[in-house]
């Protein structure tokens, strides 16, 4: 599996959680959606392992992300 780059602001949206939100955020080694934190349910689980590329829709985990810490408006880990 190839690694996907998130190197600009506006490769942000390509993630997408498993419940279709793009509000995901990575962290040190999960993912975190901020829609579904925020979701009436209080079975529904923020933290996810895998997300998906809202562009091709494969799946990655968080060891799969590269993120470019340079580049303004990228999400940090």
């Amino acid at each position: 599996m190839s690694k996907l780059e998130i190197d600009s602001d506006d490769d942000n949206w390509r993630l997408v959680c498993p419940n279709g939100h793009t509000s995901v955020a990575p962290t040190n080694n999960h993912f975190w959606c901020r829609s579904c934190a925020n979701h009436w349910d209080p079975e529904v689980d923020p933290e996810y392992d895998v997300v998906i590329d809202g562009e091709t829709g494969e799946k990655y985990s968080r060891d799969d992300l590269e993120l470019d810490f340079t580049a303004p408006g990228v999400y940090h880990a």
